[in-house]
């Protein structure tokens, strides 16, 4: 009976720590067949549809590699970014350009859109904060890298996908982009010069907070004490 107690207690102990990590809610994105950004000089640009891609109503990417994922809805979701985003006043500072990114959409305040739909039709919407887009080392190459960084912000969601609820929870996430653009050159000649990406790709993610399943360790770990109190008390009544 001691050594089935004190196992018991282990088990409450454990199930604390565990629960106590949080983690990282995440998913990748990669583009439908022929989709990309289209650049117009001065330096707008949106995400577009791919001609003679697979995906409709206006979704752009797939969205896969999911962590932690939710195994009854699949491992891949689709998504698009909508809105208007336009390149600001260009700084050059130790071998990188960049260059802040307003944008324009329907989300809050007015600014660009993301939305990933689970595999039950249910979506995730957040409103972007493009923040800035940067590029390194300028030259005249075939192409040019650029990466962003963006904030997601006022996320809802209306399932119960567990992957995509801690995005719900936090209400908030980042997401980063990363595309080639065709013809190369720097920043400048992007912002001025128009043009299309000839890919692109990128992650969401947002923090798994540990607060909540702490929570619900705690409560499993009240149940598993009071079962410890009453073995012994069982103990000491047949001795």
């Amino acid at each position: 009976m001691k050594k089935t107690i004190k196992n018991v207690v282990l088990s409450a102990i454990l199930l604390s720590a565990v629960a106590a990590q949080g983690g990282v809610a995440s998913l990748s994105l990669t583009p439908d067949i022929g989709a990309g950004i289209q650049f117009s000089p001065g330096g707008a640009f949106q995400f577009t549809t791919g001609v003679g891609g697979t995906l409709a109503g206006g979704y752009q990417w797939f969205a896969d590699n999911i962590t932690p994922a939710s195994p009854e809805y699949g491992n891949e979701y689709i998504g698009k970014i909508d809105g208007t985003f336009q390149i600001g006043t260009i700084t050059a500072a130790l071998g990188y350009q960049s260059a802040p990114v307003t944008s324009t959409g329907s989300g809050f305040g007015g600014a660009a859109t993301v939305t990933v739909m689970d595999t039950l039709g249910q979506t995730l919407t957040g409103t972007i904060d493009f923040g800035s887009i940067k590029v390194g080392a300028p030259g005249y190459s075939a192409t040019l890298g650029v990466e962003g960084t963006l904030v997601v912000s006022h996320i809802t969601y209306g399932g119960s996908a567990v992957d995509l609820g801690y995005f719900q929870q936090n209400g908030s996430g980042s997401m980063t982009i990363q595309f080639q653009y065709n013809p190369g050159g720097d920043l400048y000649a992007l912002k001025s010069g128009g043009g299309s990406s000839t890919s692109f790709n990128g992650a969401l993610s947002t923090p798994v907070v540990p607060e909540t399943s702490t929570a619900v360790a705690g409560v499993v770990a009240l149940g598993l004490v009071l079962l410890v109190a009453r073995l012994q008390r069982r103990s000491g009544q047949s001795a």
